[in-house]
């Protein structure tokens, strides 16, 4: 696999999203969630079943 020279601009992020938390009744799915996604950067976005990657994703 070849290594990118790319260079990310990290001036300002295109997606940014401070503190978010969801609930589903009692039940906490996400709690403090922080993220930055700036121009050019691949994300993933990994875990175990059940443990908010749709919910964060559909926000």
């Amino acid at each position: 696999m070849k290594k990118s020279t790319a260079q990310i601009d990290k001036s300002n992020a295109v997606i940014s999203i401070r503190g978010v938390e969801k609930s589903f009744g009692d039940y906490d799915v996400l709690r403090g969630v922080d993220l930055d996604v700036y121009q050019g950067e691949n994300l993933v976005v990994l875990g175990r079943s059940g443990t908010g990657k749709s919910v964060l994703i559909k926000l």
